[in-house]
């Protein structure tokens, strides 16, 4: 078993730094964004709420979620909020090692799909997300393609892509995933 530790864990931390580098993604990356005029709450160093992901503690994932809740009770037809909401329940689940996060996170990445059904990559690298948490590989891949059919200069695609197919066993492809995710955007979270 030692040889698959190495991809298992390799895999764990590609999918960890894909959210990180999704929810950056989630304000600047195509299509959509933060809506113009939504109120964006800041969380302690300044950041908003969306990219409030990247501070991936405990403490702060869990003022992030707050921020994230409190945005959306003021601007409920976020599509991209609601995504990323969904994302940091996600990596709650991830970090606590509590499954009961899952049906939140499915329940938050719903309403961003139902808010925006078509070219909502954040929804779909989500649920992604979620599908490789519960251990879903097959639905984990099935969910990074559509991202990428939505927006295939999306290095978190990539990522969760080479994730998935990495637990798949398919490790060339999952190689050529990763490649692609660094040429993109090369950083910690490619390497």
């Amino acid at each position: 078993m030692p040889i698959l530790r190495k991809p298992l864990a390799t895999a764990s931390t590609v999918l960890g730094l894909a959210v990180l580098l999704l929810a950056a993604a989630l304000v600047g990356g195509k299509p959509g964004g933060t809506k113009q005029g939504s109120v964006v709450p800041q969380l302690a160093g300044g950041a908003t709420a969306p990219f409030a992901i990247d501070m991936a503690t405990a403490g702060t994932l869990s003022a992030a979620v707050a921020a994230l809740q409190e945005h959306l009770q003021a601007q409920p037809r976020d599509s991209r909020s609601w995504a990323t909401l969904g994302l940091a329940y996600v990596e709650q689940a991830r970090l606590s090692t509590d499954p009961a996060f899952y049906p939140k996170a499915e329940g938050a990445l719903e309403q961003s799909l139902a808010l925006e059904p078509d070219n909502n990559d954040a929804a779909a690298l989500g649920l992604s997300s979620l599908a490789s948490g519960r251990h879903d590989f097959v639905a984990t891949e099935r969910y990074a393609r559509q991202a990428l059919a939505i927006n295939p200069d999306s290095a978190a695609g990539y990522g969760a892509l080479s994730d998935a197919l990495t637990e798949l066993g398919r490790y060339p492809e999952a190689l050529s995933a990763a490649r692609t995710m660094d040429r993109l955007r090369p950083s910690l979270p490619s390497l």
